[in-house]
């Protein structure tokens, strides 16, 4: 289903921005022992969320970029996101928290983590926040970007992947931070 390209551009930029500040006031004032605290021995700890979310960054941010050095100005005056074939397929799945999929090497976090983690994470969502700008004057649903070998998306898929599953994963990592919070005040009683 198409939506007015300015609303689907706008709703991104504010959970970009929120994703943002959730990162730099949620996530950064927390001392290393909260930010490697796993609730269970095969989970993620805080870090690791942010590290995959920062590896995922990195998958996706060159190829928006290479696809918008080609830019594609609107042909309508109506200009409106739809999702490609392979973005509703892959969104089906990915965006849904309750779905748990393996993750791929190329994007699974490190085993140990510093805290400049989270100042990577922020960074990239400067950049992100400069590719949902410059989208602004660009077809977001005629521009393709190639994923993988015969995928492709379109420029819109792209943005509302990256920013949807910081979104997931900045959930999980509060989640972590629940868990971690109720089990120091478990040992304080």
């Amino acid at each position: 289903m198409a939506i007015p390209k300015g609303k689907f551009l706008s709703d991104l930029r504010v959970q970009a921005q929120y994703n943002r500040a959730a990162a730099h006031g949620c996530f950064k004032p927390l001392d290393p022992g909260a930010l490697t605290w796993r609730p269970k021995p095969r989970t993620w700890n805080i870090l690791q969320c942010f590290d995959h979310l920062n590896a995922t960054h990195d998958y996706y941010q060159p190829r928006i970029a290479e696809a918008m050095a080609n830019p594609v100005a609107p042909a309508h005056t109506e200009d409106q996101y739809a999702p490609s074939l392979w973005g509703r397929i892959y969104m089906f799945f990915a965006l849904k928290p309750w779905l748990s999929f393996p993750t791929a090497a190329v994007i699974a976090p490190a085993p140990i983590l510093g805290p400049e983690v989270l100042d990577r994470f922020i960074a990239n969502c400067g950049a992100l926040a400069s590719q949902l700008k410059e989208a602004t004057t660009l077809d977001v649903s005629a521009m393709r970007v190639r994923i993988d070998k015969g995928v492709a998306f379109n420029l819109g898929d792209c943005l509302k992947v990256l920013v949807h599953h910081d979104g997931l994963h900045i959930n999980q990592a509060k989640r972590v931070l629940a868990a971690w919070q109720a089990d120091q005040d478990a040992c304080v009683e």
